[in-house]
């Protein structure tokens, strides 16, 4: 059994340049109106609990496996277009930042899953 803390400055980033069509907030808005989307979703630190099993020889092979999850929160979320036309209202970026973060809400707790092999000699 193993407990801790998963101290975590992670985050994920996209950027594209539509060639289609994209819907942001409630609007559809035509691919040559805008230019760069740019998201950034942030992982937040937090504690571990884990429940495992493995063996470290005086010599020869070793193999250990545990499984856990860490409680991280929900993750947090920037989202920005470049917007030269100025076609798109900032309700609705603020409704397409509500959007993600919805669908990031269940994503609190995330699983590990960790495999080893040792060698002792």
């Amino acid at each position: 059994l193993s407990a801790g803390y998963v101290a975590s400055n992670n985050e994920l980033r996209a950027s594209a340049t539509p060639a289609v069509d994209v819907v942001i907030g409630n609007v559809t808005v035509p691919a040559g109106q805008i230019g760069r989307i740019d998201a950034t979703v942030g992982l937040g630190s937090g504690p571990y609990v884990g429940f495992g099993w493995g063996n470290l020889p005086a010599s020869g092979f070793g193999f250990s496996l545990e499984v856990g999850i860490v409680q991280m929160g929900v993750p947090s979320v920037d989202f920005s277009v470049t917007d030269p036309n100025g076609v798109i209202a900032l309700a609705d970026i603020n409704a397409e930042i509500a959007n993600i973060q919805a669908d990031l809400n269940e994503f609190e707790q995330y699983p590990v899953v960790s495999l080893g092999l040792s060698y002792g000699f």
